[in-house]
């Protein structure tokens, strides 16, 4: 999983790779650390952000940017427990990658989101592909 995320990154594209321990594997094998409970912003082979607030977000992403992100425990929090700095205006102005592992999965019968904005809830909700693999997916509901 980590290594296929790392085969296709794309230039000039911003990753905003989201807290955990499966986005943290995404972390080793882009060639950082980052922090393990924060968001970290990664551009071109360089670290932009480091544990990032809200705005440094914001103040970081490019034309191209994707949130990459992992759910949250056994209650499958995509956004909205854990990573508050992943706001509804963070999340607008990226594309959402979801990766997690397959046994991650397979405790889980839905994922879930949370932002506080009701609109951008019903946005993210329905069917979308988790990355559980280099190259495998699986479609998971979004309540």
């Amino acid at each position: 999983l980590a290594a296929g995320i790392a085969d296709g990154v794309a230039p000039d594209r911003t990753y905003v790779l989201g807290p955990g321990s499966t986005v943290g594997a995404i972390k080793s094998a882009l060639g950082f650390e980052g922090s393990p409970i924060g968001v970290d912003v990664w551009r071109d082979g360089e670290v932009l952000v480091e544990d990032a607030s809200e705005s440094e977000i914001l103040d970081a992403l490019g034309e191209d940017s994707v949130i990459v992100v992992s759910p949250i425990g056994g209650q499958g929090f995509v956004f909205g427990r854990g990573n508050p700095q992943l706001s509804p205006a963070v999340i607008r102005q990226c594309d959402v990658e979801i990766v997690a592992s397959r046994s991650k999965l397979d405790g889980l019968s839905v994922l879930r989101v949370d932002t506080d904005d009701p609109e951008l809830d019903d946005q993210l909700r329905g069917w979308r592909k988790v990355r559980v693999g280099r190259f495998e997916r699986r479609m998971m509901k979004i309540l």
